[in-house]
């Protein structure tokens, strides 16, 4: 029997991508690729904290991907998105990024706690008045059990798109119900809208050297979330081709709501438009 050559000559053996074909994204993407991968230091630092934080409060275990492409939900409007891929990489001049700077020395200190600026210290353990009201607005917003509101870190804020409610049945499936689900995309908007105004409001009193009252940080407050559910409101109705509903909210735009009325009580009634969207979620609900 005589031996076939099955070499490929080599007028045939076409390597890479054709010129008439390729695209600026496909030479891009495969430049990237031969490129080695560096990761930084303080990513990894963070991605590390972040992981544990998410383990503590809903007991799963996150990948490096996972906790990225979390960064890009649609559960979070693009400014917090980049705050937080920012934050991530440690990338804000703060801190010992003003020690090289002559003139610029004294901002590395944060003036109210006179101790190290950083992105872990700005939203979580600032002094400022402006930091804690800001909170304490979010913790109130909040409408279920207090058990399901986490302990604020800069893990639980870097992951918020990665969190789930704790399950405190063991038996129960790993599909959440449509009310967990809510109440888990609530949570997510108010943690992320929140650490965001904190950053934002440290920005505005450094560079700006200006200082709301508790009722100019109420007010920023409420106009921030409001805009946000309002948003959501209309993708929802969009969603279901209500066209309707979405003119009438786009025309009388956000709700009225403030953190007190959003918090529910046996004796008000919730406005009509969070009606059906702050039923209190309990423990008990959970199982």
């Amino acid at each position: 029997m005589d031996d076939i050559d099955l070499s490929i000559p080599l007028e045939f053996d076409i390597q890479g991508a054709k010129l008439n074909s390729l695209t600026q994204a496909t030479a891009y993407k495969g430049i990237r690729e031969h490129e080695p991968k560096r990761d930084r230091e303080a990513a990894i630092t963070n991605l590390q904290r972040t992981r544990m934080a998410i383990r503590r409060y809903s007991g799963t275990r996150e990948m490096d991907e996972t906790i990225w492409q979390s960064l890009r939900k649609s559960v979070l409007r693009t400014r917090v998105k980049q705050f937080l891929y920012k934050t991530m990489h440690e990338v804000y001049m703060i801190g010992p990024a003003w020690k090289h700077l002559p003139g610029y020395e004294h901002r590395q200190t944060c003036v109210v706690c006179n101790s190290k600026d950083s992105m872990e210290h700005i939203p979580i353990k600032c002094n400022s008045p402006m930091r804690q009201k800001v909170w304490e607005l979010a913790r109130q917003t909040w409408p279920h059990a207090p058990a399901l509101w986490p302990n604020i870190n800069l893990g639980i804020i870097l992951g918020t798109g990665s969190i789930s409610l704790p399950n405190r049945n063991t038996a129960q499936t790993n599909h959440p119900t449509l009310k967990e689900r809510a109440a888990l995309r609530l949570l997510q908007i108010i943690l992320s809208e929140a650490a965001h105004l904190t950053w934002v409001l440290r920005c505005e009193r450094v560079i700006q050297e200006k200082t709301l009252n508790e009722q100019g940080i109420t007010k920023r407050w409420n106009r921030a979330i409001n805009e946000r559910l309002t948003t959501d409101r209309i993708t929802a109705q969009k969603t279901k081709r209500n066209k309707k509903f979405t003119q009438l909210t786009e025309n009388h735009g956000p709700c009225s709501a403030t953190p007190t009325t959003l918090n529910p009580n046996p004796n008000i009634n919730p406005p009509k438009c969070l009606r059906k969207t702050i039923r209190p979620l309990h423990i008990g609900s959970l199982s």
